[in-house]
């Protein structure tokens, strides 16, 4: 994300405006704070500074909407302490 990109609106809160994480930054964010899915297909998905971010092939974007947070917390769970209904 850059100045030109537009502030996301999720309706389930204020505006805020999504950050951006090169790959190199979030290496090192990863070696000490941040907690990705335990899944590999899911490591694309990494919990950060209290909110996920999503990787692609120019680095981390946050996922400001606090609905998407809450299910990726809640799958986060499912995949670390195995299905919620077992």
């Amino acid at each position: 994300m850059n100045a030109t990109t537009p502030e996301h609106t999720s309706g389930d809160g204020p505006t805020t405006t999504p950050r951006f994480i090169t790959h190199d930054q979030m290496r090192d964010i990863e070696s000490n704070t941040a907690e990705p899915l335990p899944s590999l297909r899911e490591r694309g998905f990494v919990r950060h500074d209290g909110s996920w971010w999503v990787r692609d092939r120019d680095g981390y974007h946050e996922i400001t909407s606090s609905a998407q947070n809450t299910k990726l917390d809640r799958w986060h769970v499912r995949l670390t302490e195995g299905a919620l209904w077992t």
